[in-house]
């Protein structure tokens, strides 16, 4: 019987389990650091709606020039227009620069943020809130921030676990198969242990793929995906 043969060194775990320093600060940003309290950017976001909108018009005040549907980028000397607007930014083919509404008015301004988000608030009439906070609000964001911070660390070190268990289990199937082909292609099916060692091919090859497979997908969740999982099991 005609058996197709697969080889290949056997992967480092390692490779794909890994430590990631940058973990902590990753969960923080995606899931456990609390927006600016409670407060929200209406304001700022009804801006932002207004001057991308107002894109091309507001490239154009500013010295730009159109052709056709391509744009003469501004920051560069572009002899043959390269540049345009598309889902609220100003991006040039040129030189690469890739801006939002907000840092272009900051680059062809002169403008800090703040700057270009008071022209802007002014140009369309919007009236921006004070996003200053009391005592008592800095006292329960740092509170917040505190519990989220524990909970970063706690997720962090349960994904890293849980990539380490799938990784010896992968490990172990993986070495398993590679001894049982190894014997196979020096001995021949043939041999006292062929079969046998035919069998191991055929049932742990499916198994570290498997295992490689789950490693991939926990690897590459973010951590707002896994916090209601995580979150059920320390419930538990």
């Amino acid at each position: 019987m005609a058996r197709q043969i697969v080889t290949g060194a056997p992967s480092k775990g390692n490779e794909q389990c890994s430590h990631n320093r940058a973990l902590h600060k990753l969960y923080t940003r995606q899931v456990a650091s609390p927006k600016r309290y409670f407060r929200d950017h209406e304001d700022r976001d009804e801006v932002k709606r207004r001057a991308e909108e107002d894109f091309l018009n507001l490239y154009l005040e500013h010295g730009g020039t159109q052709r056709f549907k391509t744009l003469k980028c501004l920051f560069h000397d572009d002899g043959s227009p390269s540049a345009s607007i598309y889902r609220g930014r100003f991006h040039c083919f040129g030189c690469g620069i890739s801006l939002d509404v907000f840092e272009f008015i900051q680059r062809v301004r002169g403008e800090d943020f703040k700057g270009a988000l008071a022209f802007l608030a002014a140009r369309y009439g919007v009236q921006l809130t004070s996003g200053s906070l009391t005592d008592a609000e800095r006292r329960d964001y740092a509170r917040r921030r505190a519990v989220a911070e524990q909970e970063a660390r706690e997720i962090v070190a349960w994904k890293e676990s849980m990539l380490a268990a799938l990784c010896d289990a992968r490990d172990a199937y993986f070495h398993a198969y590679h001894r049982a082909l190894r014997y196979i292609l020096r001995h021949g099916l043939d041999a006292p242990m062929g079969n046998l060692a035919a069998e191991v091919v055929d049932l742990y090859e499916p198994h570290y793929q498997d295992m490689d497979g789950r490693i991939k997908v926990v690897s590459r969740a973010k951590f707002n995906e896994m916090l209601p999982f995580f979150r059920s099991q320390r419930a538990a």
